[in-house]
């Protein structure tokens, strides 16, 4: 029988510190780092089924900007996109609309690319065998 400890306590995923502009700063004038976390297979299906609709011809769409702008708000760890004073200030409700209305194009884009990453988008198999054989 082969050995499950491994899979009953993996390593739990850090949260990790990205810039994400250079527009939100302390009082030093010092970028404020964001803090995003992994998001579950489990919350991307949920997700998933969030931005599917049914059309009236009954054909499914899939929203992909709609799951990105939600993976995204999801990931986002601090600033706290629940913050009641936060959605306010930009005059948004819920977490994608204030993130979408706090970022620019560029830094969102940028945002998105660092949480697929961390998400474990652009890992592939081969570099994990090869991580694993080392």
């Amino acid at each position: 029988m082969e050995n499950v400890k491994a899979f009953l306590y993996p390593k739990k995923p850090e949260i990790q510190e990205v810039a994400v502009s250079d527009r939100f700063v302390d009082e030093k004038g010092e970028i404020i780092l964001w803090k995003i976390r992994p998001v579950t297979n489990q919350e991307s299906d949920m997700l998933l089924l969030k931005n599917k609709k049914k059309q009236k011809d009954g054909k499914e769409v899939f929203h992909k900007i709609g799951y990105l702008n939600d993976l995204a708000a999801l990931s986002v760890v601090y600033p706290d996109l629940k913050d009641a004073k936060l959605q306010e200030a930009y005059g948004a409700l819920g977490e994608t609309d204030v993130l979408n209305k706090m970022l620019y194009v560029g830094e969102f884009q940028a945002l998105l690319k660092k949480v697929q990453t961390l998400c474990g988008f652009f890992q592939t198999g081969e570099v994990l065998e090869e991580q694993a054989k080392n």
